[in-house]
């Protein structure tokens, strides 16, 4: 379904305040936004925000509700979509380098190209993650420096311990 010009540009006005409006209450947090995501319809927009030290349930609602308030106020209201603020969740890539230090010590699952590779998070240099692969039958740990982009897909793994 082709959606029109003029809501098109109403919702991506709506997206972008949202936007604004989640980096200004960001700003003097140790939270940012690190992805938004939509239905194929565009009529549920995700913002998807992290922390240092994750981001907590009651954060995600009080901001939502500082975001409803702030639209109301702009006189943008939210007819045309639904939108949502939560924290990306496990399931999630990581896309955001300011989302690794949290996982210092913890294994990764990396894709690049063809190529998997699991691993503990070591240490992060600027964009370079250090990766401590651990031994197999035939070969020792190994430490590989990985330099974070977009093209690599990284996952964190959970662990049941």
């Amino acid at each position: 379904m082709q959606i029109p010009f003029f809501h098109d540009h109403l919702l991506m006005s709506k997206v972008s305040a949202i936007k604004n409006i989640i980096e200004n209450q960001l700003a003097d947090t140790d939270c940012f936004l690190v992805d938004t995501e939509s239905n194929s319809t565009e009529t549920v927009i995700k913002f998807f925000i992290d922390g240092n030290a994750g981001v907590k349930i009651d954060f995600c609602a009080k901001l939502s509700r500082t975001i409803s308030k702030e639209l109301d106020n702009l006189g943008l209201e939210e007819d045309a979509f639904r939108f949502e603020i939560s924290s990306p969740g496990i399931e999630k890539p990581l896309v955001d380098i300011r989302q690794f230090p949290q996982h210092i010590n913890r294994t990764l699952r990396i894709e690049q190209d063809e190529n998997i590779i699991k691993g503990m998070l070591k240490k992060i240099d600027g964009n370079n993650l250090e990766i401590k692969i651990p031994k197999s039958k035939k070969l020792p740990d190994q430490i590989v420096n990985i330099e974070f982009n977009q093209q690599i897909k990284i996952k964190v793994i959970p662990s049941f311990k």
